[in-house]
């Protein structure tokens, strides 16, 4: 998309991160990451919980905490996610 000049939207975006996150592939969601990042989509909650899920999917827990951290106003579902991943990845911290 970005090569032919097209943006994409929050909800491509989503689905992009949980694509990535359902088959584990950590590199293109790292990639999606920073392309969030340049857009300014690391701001929309919805974005936040997508990583912080797709990171945990790819065994990736310490940077789901990291993303989950840098968050300055947290609502349930992002708490809901991040402990709903620590059980998936058997924490108990």
């Amino acid at each position: 998309m970005c090569w032919v000049g097209l943006d994409a939207s929050v909800a491509t975006v989503l689905s992009l991160l949980s694509a990535a996150g359902d088959i584990g592939n950590f590199g293109v969601g790292k990639s999606l990451h920073g392309y969030c990042f340049k857009i300014g989509f690391c701001s929309n909650l919805n974005v936040i919980t997508a990583l912080i899920d797709l990171y945990a999917k790819t065994g990736h827990i310490d940077l789901a905490l990291q993303v989950f951290d840098g968050i300055a106003e947290k609502d349930v579902v992002l708490w809901n996610c991040l402990i709903g991943n620590y059980a998936r990845n058997g924490i108990k911290e």
